[in-house]
């Protein structure tokens, strides 16, 4: 039909993945989004209780994607969660079998060429816009550094410093 991109996704077929991938249509997975609206609506608590069925649906799902070699981008949904967890969809990419360099691609270049935009943002170059950030630890070691961000620009603009 058209489409530059599938969000969520979590029922796909590999078939379905297979065409993603022939047609260059990205993914964007948004674990986290399924992860919240089993929180809200079937009781579902982190680190206490097993994945659901639907959370084991999005993670067969991504695990496809990624396997098959779609271009998978960050999606989160943010807005069904606390703004400012953001960390969270890498951090999920990751424990679904993305390496962490990987799931920093999703958030940053991947994400801005999905949405053409690779010319203004995404990535750290002359005459791209000015959006930085630095963390307590090296996310692409330990994505779970995204959690604890201690310097933030947004279009050349300081948000939080260290």
């Amino acid at each position: 039909a058209g489409a530059d991109s599938i969000e969520h996704g979590y029922g796909a077929s590999e078939a379905t993945f297979k065409l993603l991938k022939q047609k260059a249509i990205a993914y964007e997975p948004t674990l986290t989004a399924v992860a919240s609206t089993e929180q809200y609506f079937h009781h579902y608590v982190p680190g206490r209780d097993p994945p659901t069925p639907r959370m084991q649906e999005a993670a067969r799902a991504f695990r496809t994607a990624l396997k098959l070699g779609v271009t998978i981008g960050n999606g989160s949904d943010v807005g069904v969660f606390t703004h400012g967890e953001n960390w969270r969809e890498p951090a999920a990419m990751v424990a679904d079998g993305m390496t962490p360099a990987q799931a920093l691609h999703a958030a940053t270049d991947v994400a801005a060429k999905i949405l053409r935009q690779q010319a203004a943002f995404g990535r750290i170059a002359p005459g791209l816009r000015a959006d930085l950030a630095a963390f307590a630890g090296d996310p692409d070691a330990q994505i779970d550094a995204l959690k604890k961000p201690v310097f933030v620009m947004k279009d050349g603009s300081v948000y939080r410093h260290p």
